[in-house]
């Protein structure tokens, strides 16, 4: 019995049985930032904070999380993707990406877009990260068009594009979309005055 205890005690105390430094293991928000069991953390100046995944690689992790600019405002929440190195530039100047649901227009209550959002190693065939909309856009006149916004988290990067479906793309792409994806759960959203 004393061997079992000392084993145990061994392991536990070489970290043997822990998660290695080096990984970006989310483990909690604490106001605007983010921690992980790798004892670092990222400021993402974001109010209303919320994390979704970590994509990319160890040594190149991207953070997709949502939140605000700005604290008690009519700005609605939207998703972010930083990497490392964004906490240096000015939020303003950072990509900021639809949430995913019913964008409805404040003054008439007129549906704008109605979109999903997946995330993940998403399209069959490739080993990068993926954060993709699917969306439905409908114009003053009733008129809809469907689209695919898509960023690929790539050594290099984020690369985007976006997809209409008018593009012989469009349908190639909506094929190899993955079913296994994580969904971001959308929400009901007014455009901001």
């Amino acid at each position: 019995m004393s061997k079992i205890f000392l084993f145990i005690f061994f392991i536990s105390q070489t970290g043997f049985s822990q998660t290695p430094k080096n990984t970006w293991e989310f483990v909690r928000t604490s106001g605007q930032k983010l921690t992980f069991r790798n004892q670092k953390s990222f400021n993402t100046r974001l109010f209303d904070l919320k994390f979704v995944a970590v994509l990319g690689t160890v040594k190149n992790p991207y953070f997709l999380v949502t939140g605000r600019s700005c604290n008690n405002c009519d700005e609605n929440e939207a998703v972010r993707i930083f990497g490392l190195n964004d906490s240096k530039i000015p939020l303003d100047s950072l990509n900021r990406y639809l949430y995913p649901g019913t964008l409805r227009d404040y003054r008439n209550d007129k549906i704008l877009t109605i979109s999903k959002m997946v995330y993940g190693k998403c399209i069959k065939g490739n080993t990068n990260d993926f954060v993709i909309w699917i969306q439905e856009d409908i114009d003053d006149y009733g008129k809809k068009e469907k689209s695919i916004f898509m960023i690929e988290i790539t050594k290099n990067g984020l690369s985007e594009r976006k997809l209409n479906i008018k593009n012989a793309e469009y349908i190639k792409v909506l094929s190899l979309i993955n079913p296994y994806c994580k969904e971001l759960k959308g929400l009901e959203l007014d455009t901001e005055p």
